[in-house]
This record gives structure tokens, C-alpha cells and sequence, in this order.
């Protein structure tokens, strides 16, 4: 794991992301959170605060081993969005921490650690040079996965929890629709968005 700190290298995760996600909102209220060609979505929920846990996470690694994908970059996009900043404004101004990851046969069974020791303390995005998948981490106890038929297919082998979790969001959000009315306005919305 390496923190990214140079301006060059931010403005190529700034194209990352733009082309892996069209909102960074994980509630989905901004619109489309993916590109039409992200055809699989899922929600993981609950995850680890601001991470995914762990299993979710090494079937997520596990996923990308399978399409020879060998790095991962983690942007935080809660505060100075990283897809907003002007080119002129990414070097000095930006308070996220942004992180990349080489998935290697030898480092494989401590990724989880390394995850666990970014300063990730705002919603992030999780994604690739290769752009077979995206996760928006949420600060609300949830996750939104997208990504190509073929890479979400593996991560639901690697990953059986992943029924369940859509009704541990509904739960979860019915429990705290009853103090929060706004649940409402985007509940139903994203929903329909990510299982149609």
C-alpha cells in the first residue's frame, strides 16, 4: 500500500474515477452512480465503518486475482471530490487521502491489514485501472458495488453473504426511516437502481 500524494498521479486517478463512476454519491440522490456498462450492481451492508469487513473485501481481492487485475486505488470522495477539482486545484488543496494497492501472490493474505492502516476516515471509492468494477463506501453502513457481468459473478462465488445483505439494508433502513424522513426520497430510488 502506497499513499498518492503527487499531482500528476492524482490527475490519472481523477480520470479513474471519472470513468468508473458517474456520481460519487452512494445514495445514488445525484443519479446514475455507475456507467451503463457496469450492468451488475450490489449493496453490501453492513460493512466496517468506513471499509468494507473483511470477507467482503478479500472476495473483492479474490475477484480481481481471477481478471489479472494486480492493483487497486482507494480515493476518499467525501469532501474535495476528487471528480469537481479543477486540475489547478489538485495540487495543495485536497484534504482526501488516496491510496494504491499491487495485488500480489505474496502479499495476498495481508491486504486486509494493509486496508485497515489507510487513513480512510470519509466515504471513499475503490477501483481500478482496468475499470471492471467500482465500491463507494458510505458513511451510512453501506457499500454499492458495480461492475462488468463477469467480475460481480465471481465476487458473488467468492462472496455467498451477498443475499443477504440486500435485506440487511432494507432492515436497516426501515429501522431509521422512523426517526428520518428523508430516507424516504432516495430509499425506493436506489433500490430500483441497483437490483431493477
Amino acid at each position: 500500500m502506497k499513499e498518492i500524494l503527487e499531482r500528476k498521479q492524482l490527475s490519472y486517478l481523477k480520470t479513474l474515477v471519472e470513468a468508473t463512476f458517474k456520481t460519487v454519491d452512494p445514495f445514488g440522490t445525484k443519479g446514475d452512480i455507475f456507467p451503463e456498462s457496469f450492468t451488475d450492481k450490489l449493496i453490501l451492508c453492513p460493512v466496517n465503518g468506513y471499509r468494507l469487513e473483511e470477507k467482503q473485501f478479500r472476495a473483492l481481492i479474490q475477484a480481481c486475482k481471477s481478471f489479472n487485475c494486480d492493483r487497486i486505488f482507494f480515493s476518499e470522495v467525501e469532501g474535495f471530490n476528487i471528480i469537481e477539482l479543477d486540475e489547478n486545484d489538485i495540487e495543495g488543496k485536497y484534504l482526501n487521502h488516496y491510496y494504491k494497492m499491487d495485488i500480489t501472490n505474496q502479499n495476498i493474505d495481508n491486504l486486509y491489514d494493509e486496508y485497515l492502516k489507510m487513513e480512510l476516515i470519509l466515504e471513499n471509492a475503490i477501483y481500478t485501472e482496468t475499470g471492471n468494477f467500482g465500491v463507494l463506501v458510505s458513511h451510512e453502513e453501506h457499500a454499492v458495488l458495480g461492475g462488468k457481468k463477469d467480475l460481480i459473478d465471481k465476487f458473488k462465488e467468492f462472496y455467498p453473504e451477498w443475499v443477504s445483505e440486500r435485506l440487511n439494508f432494507k432492515e436497516m433502513w426501515e429501522y431509521y426511516s422512523k426517526s428520518n424522513k428523508v430516507v424516504e426520497s432516495w430509499y425506493g430510488k436506489l433500490i430500483r437502481y441497483i437490483y431493477g
